[in-house]
């Protein structure tokens, strides 16, 4: 399954990214079927994105701190863009035209994960990629090793 998305994204194109992040996360989504998980950090552009969205002010916090999204206006700004098309996203103030291209796969994507992994009660966006927190974290405590096994253990439901 490979996807040339129509703007705006029609139903097939819906199937296919759903089919293909089935595909590709399937080990994962299964051990999450097992423990799901209570809390989803984004990392992407994409998240950079719908947090700015739900409020303009959040590219001025603290780098260092996780926004906290809620998770029924994420689902449905998630479901509008996702059926939007460019010239329509286009028009929306503050949304910033690199991620206009692949903002509704996106969301179709947060969507179904999201669905995938019923259980999540919070969402969050983090400007740093989880490796560079994992990196800044064992960096900060001496280097690899135990830093890095210590930095993966604080992910556990962050206790």
């Amino acid at each position: 399954d490979w996807i040339k998305p129509s703007d705006p994204l029609n139903q097939q194109d819906m199937d296919s990214v759903r089919r293909i992040a089935d595909a590709a996360m399937k080990e994962p989504l299964e051990a999450m079927r097992e423990d799901p998980p209570d809390w989803w950090v984004g990392t992407s552009g994409a998240f950079n994105t719908l947090r700015t969205l739900e409020d303009p002010q959040s590219r001025w916090g603290t780098p260092r701190e996780a926004d906290a999204f809620s998770k029924s206006e994420l689902l449905a700004r998630c479901e509008a863009l996702s059926v939007m098309s460019k010239s329509q996203m286009h028009e929306i103030p503050g949304m910033h035209p690199d991620r206009i291209p692949y903002m509704a796969v996106a969301c179709t994507l947060i969507r179904h994960m999201l669905d995938r992994c019923g259980g999540v009660r919070r969402v969050f966006r983090s400007r740093h990629t989880l490796a560079e927190g994992v990196i800044a974290h064992a960096a900060s405590n001496g280097g690899a090793g135990g830093g890095v096994w210590e930095a993966w253990k604080g992910l556990d439901r962050m206790g």
